[in-house]
């Protein structure tokens, strides 16, 4: 069984499910790694019970949902369902009829491009050269003189060479047939709602004599049917000269009035410094505002047509919270150490709206899930840092350059740390870079990431190099092991890991022969 990506970076690519299952999540130690927004350290679960496979959430933040529907426990799956993980969208089973009929050819190129590399320039992709290439069989074509096969040719029965057109049209039955044209046949005759000669031969003669008792009836015909019309027309106007003004002032309310509102701000005030971010969301339009006097950031921005899917999120997330029945508790005083942090939520849906505001102490769940679904929101229209303060950027970028240095470092033990370590310094440098000046670690991961990028290319290339070379020499077993090598440094469902797995399957059945 196949996934498939239909969306995010890797849109397009897909990978064969192998039993008992993978793991999906952010971390490297998932069987599938989703560096994508939305998606949890351990996010979701894909197994096969030898009968069926499912899905199972594994405590998501985002959660898991399947078909648009989102998931509380082990749901079995089905070839076409829709998953979305996050941000992420996969799709269950095979794509089309097409792929899943296509057999690959073994050949000893892996196609270890640049894509696999986070963020590589694709100017320097690389394929690996066109050598020798192991032969593949090819079925040999029917002949022609089999289309002919049929014995009668006047006769409607399907051939296995000639599979039935999907233009084809059908074709009316005989009762049909037989119908259409006997209602021709009463229309000739005059007689097209089946009354019999007779009884229209009667009606016609009774006819003859209402004509000649009421040959006054046509002066007054055009007379009664022009009256009649105007009648209806003063009684039409009348009845809804009122009602028409009253629905019109209706659907003016409905269009003015907002479905989905959401206003949130946070303050933190220091003695030295003072902090605020606040968001709006008013009629599929988002606005971000922060401000940060102290290290002197400003930033401020505005979506006017929000991703209709982004906003789903949102509010599927604000619904299925309570906060609606929330009541306001008493505020503390300011704190101990003359700070004071206020963060206030309104929120406005399907014409009930409450106001919270929480100073100097924790908020109740739902208060804190909605910002939760905020700064999510945030990340996913890629501003994700601007939510946080100085101390939390700080923070989060040095442990992030710190962990993408000890990745560097042990890179020839492990050698996917060697893709995980610029993925790190990549995100670190996008938030050391928002400091003025840019402290000193932003010049090392810059300098890190391109040297590790370095590595990865060259690494890939003797990879490349070698797999062709032991080809050619027919040496089965080394052309397999630089195969599993190249398949340890990639991503694990990439097209470059697919390809190299074909390849090492196609060289160790060589060895077995």
């Amino acid at each position: 069984m196949k996934l498939s990506f239909t969306n995010g970076p890797r849109k397009g690519e897909e990978m064969t499910l192998q039993p008992p299952g993978v793991c999906i999540g952010r971390e490297s130690d998932n069987d599938i790694q989703l560096l994508v927004a939305g998606v949890s350290r351990y996010h979701a679960k894909i197994s096969f019970d030898g009968f069926r496979w499912s899905i199972t959430d594994l405590g998501s933040t985002n959660g898991t949902k399947v078909n648009g529907r989102k998931i509380t426990e082990e749901t079995p799956l089905s070839p076409g369902d829709q998953l979305l993980l996050g941000d992420q969208a996969l799709q269950f089973g095979e794509k089309s009829a097409s792929s899943s009929s296509a057999s690959p050819s073994a050949e000893p190129a892996a196609d270890l491009r640049r894509s696999d590399i986070p963020n590589a320039d694709t100017r320097d992709a690389d394929s690996l050269t066109d050598g020798a290439r192991p032969a593949a069989s090819v079925p040999a074509e029917k002949a022609d003189s089999e289309k002919n096969s049929s014995p009668t040719s006047g006769t409607n029965s399907p051939s296995s060479s000639n599979p039935p057109r999907m233009e084809e049209t059908k074709t009316p039955s005989k009762g049909a047939e037989k119908e259409l044209k006997s209602g021709f046949a009463k229309a000739a005759a005059g007689n097209l709602f089946g009354k019999n000669s007779s009884t229209a031969n009667a009606s016609a003669e009774e006819g003859d004599g209402r004509e000649k008792k009421s040959k006054h009836l046509p002066f007054f015909f055009p007379i009664l049917v022009i009256t009649c019309a105007v009648a209806v027309l003063i009684i039409f106007v009348l009845a809804n000269s009122g009602s028409g003004t009253d629905s019109v002032r209706t659907d003016t309310k409905k269009k003015v009035l907002p479905d989905f509102v959401i206003d949130y701000e946070r303050q933190k005030v220091d003695p030295d410094n003072v902090f605020r971010f606040a968001f709006t969301l008013e009629n599929g339009t988002a606005k971000f505002v922060l401000d940060d006097l102290k290290f002197g950031r400003r930033f401020e921005k505005k979506f006017e047509n929000v991703n209709p899917r982004f906003l789903k999120d949102l509010e599927d997330s604000v619904r299925e919270t309570d906060f609606l029945k929330l009541k306001q508790e008493p505020m503390n005083e300011l704190a101990t150490d003359k700070t004071d942090e206020r963060r206030r939520l309104t929120v406005l849906i399907d014409n009930k709206q409450n106001t919270i505001t929480v100073r100097n102490t924790y908020a109740q769940a739902s208060f804190e899930a909605i910002e939760r679904a905020i700064d999510r929101f945030a990340d996913s229209n890629g501003i994700s840092s601007v939510a946080m303060n100085v101390e939390e950027m700080r923070k989060y970028a040095f442990d992030t350059f710190r962990k993408a240095e000890d990745l560097f470092q042990n890179f020839e033990a492990k050698p996917e740390n060697l893709r995980e370590a610029m993925t790190r310094y990549q995100l670190a440098m996008e938030f050391l870079e928002q400091f003025v000046p840019r402290p000193a670690e932003w010049d090392i991961a810059r300098k890190r990431c391109e040297e590790a990028r370095q590595i990865y290319e060259r690494k890939l290339k003797d990879i490349e190099f070698n797999i062709q070379r032991y080809y050619k020499l027919r040496q089965w077993a080394n052309a397999s092991a630089e195969c599993q090598k190249g398949m340890d440094m990639v991503q694990p469902d990439s097209k470059a890991y697919q390809n190299l797995k074909k390849y090492k399957l196609t060289f160790d059945r060589q060895m077995r022969k």
